[in-house]
């Protein structure tokens, strides 16, 4: 596995914080330096070329910038997609415009941005990009070495997703990247792997700074696994819905990280009509949260189940 197996974590926490990165043209963004270097290093040093790399959700193309530079610097000729609606959204200008880029003010909301895109991607490695939206998402390309998924957040997506390229994983050897995986809205991802996780083995949490998750791909998944959500049991049984979200929680050592990313486990109760055990939840993990934290999850990701459980 080129060193993602699960007991040579510490050895890719060293390799990858060591990486100088190259130097990007700055575009709008949500992830961290920490996962930029971690993209990068992957691109690099571990995708071997054995299939495509893919990247579900691409907005202003910085994740794949970085996947690209790694490619290209570690002279590697890898087939790479991503697939993106490329639609300017009302909130994404916002915090293009938070992020110092008042440019994109000037763009109309639902905007074309992928000439944007690919203005910014043609000179680090050859991309090849496609305008859909995730529910139309098809894949004709092979094998697939590498899955980087940041759109796909609901769980309708994440299901579409999985029975779209899934098939094209390569047992012990595909990896793939969730980000947001750590946001308690973006509670559907742990569910869903860790009811999954026969198939797909979190292997690491890139640092504490980091809300990506990264998994190994351990071997065929049946297509009936995916043929009906319904039948998974996290939603008819409660303890199988914990135990499943407990196993994906062990990776975070930080206790600040592993509390807020337990929220999303109380907002998915929360929005299930489990009130009191979502409070329950929120109440025990609440005094492990960093002031940061705290005040994220009380203005805009949890506000409803703060107020319920501490005001």
């Amino acid at each position: 596995m080129n060193g993602l197996m699960s007991q040579n974590i510490p050895k890719i926490k060293q390799a990858y914080k060591h990486i100088k990165l190259p130097k990007l043209s700055p575009v709008p963004t949500m992830i961290t330096d920490d996962e930029k270097q971690y993209l990068y290093w992957l691109g690099r040093d571990v995708v071997s070329g054995v299939g495509a790399v893919v990247e579900i959700g691409t907005w202003f193309g910085c994740s794949a910038g970085y996947l690209g530079a790694g490619l290209r610097d570690g002279s590697k000729s890898v087939p790479f997609y991503c697939f993106d609606r490329f639609e300017l959204q009302g909130i994404e200008k916002r915090k293009a415009r938070e992020q110092g880029f008042d440019h994109i003010e000037e763009l109309e909301v639902e905007a074309d941005i992928m000439p944007i895109t690919a203005e910014h991607l043609e000179s680090i490695y050859s991309i090849q990009l496609y305008k859909t939206y995730i529910d139309k998402n098809s894949w004709t390309g092979g094998k697939i070495e590498l899955l980087h998924l940041d759109a796909p957040k609901r769980e309708s997506d994440i299901i579409h997703v999985l029975k779209t390229f899934a098939p094209f994983l390569i047992p012990e050897k595909s990896i793939i990247v969730l980000q947001d995986f750590g946001m308690p809205r973006a509670y559907s991802l742990p569910l869903i792997f860790g009811e999954l996780r026969e198939y797909f083995e979190l292997v690491d949490i890139p640092s504490e700074n980091s809300t990506m998750a990264v998994f190994v791909y351990k071997h065929q998944m049946p297509n009936l696994i995916l043929s009906d959500p319904e039948n998974f049991s996290f939603k008819k049984n409660t303890r199988d819905c914990i135990e499943g979200w407990n196993k994906m929680a062990t990776y975070y050592t930080n206790p600040s990280q592993k509390a807020f990313f337990n929220f999303g486990l109380a907002l998915y109760f929360f929005r299930k009509g489990e009130k009191e055990l979502a409070v329950k939840i929120a109440k025990e993990n609440a005094p492990y949260l960093s002031v940061e934290k705290a005040e994220l999850l009380d203005k805009r990701l949890c506000t409803r189940i703060w107020k319920l459980a501490f005001k």
